[in-house]
């Protein structure tokens, strides 16, 4: 099963990573998705080799671009439009929004 997280807030604790790291675990092939203020965990070196578990990590272009973030992405870390945003939502078969 293909899980798809989205994440549109700076995140205070880990507990959606480590819900995501236990369903990785479990066989759950999980997604990131970063949008709005979650933008920012996409410039964080250390968490995104951290989230290596995931089948992909993502953010929302328009919303990198307004926080004038999208040069100062980690490594790994794709910048999608609204229409990737769409391709992201179809190809998973859950979506677990955490705002």
């Amino acid at each position: 099963m293909r899980v798809l997280f989205v994440v549109g807030r700076l995140q205070e604790n880990e507990t959606i990573f480590r819900l995501a790291e236990r369903m990785a675990e479990d066989g759950c092939r999980v997604s990131f998705l970063f949008i709005g203020e979650g933008c920012r965990h996409s410039a964080d070196t250390m968490l995104m080799r951290a989230l290596n578990l995931a089948g992909g990590v993502y953010v929302l272009r328009e919303d990198c671009l307004s926080l004038g973030l999208l040069n100062d992405l980690a490594e790994g870390v794709e910048a999608v439009d609204y229409g990737g945003w769409v391709d992201l939502l179809e190809a998973c078969d859950r979506v677990v929004s955490w705002n």
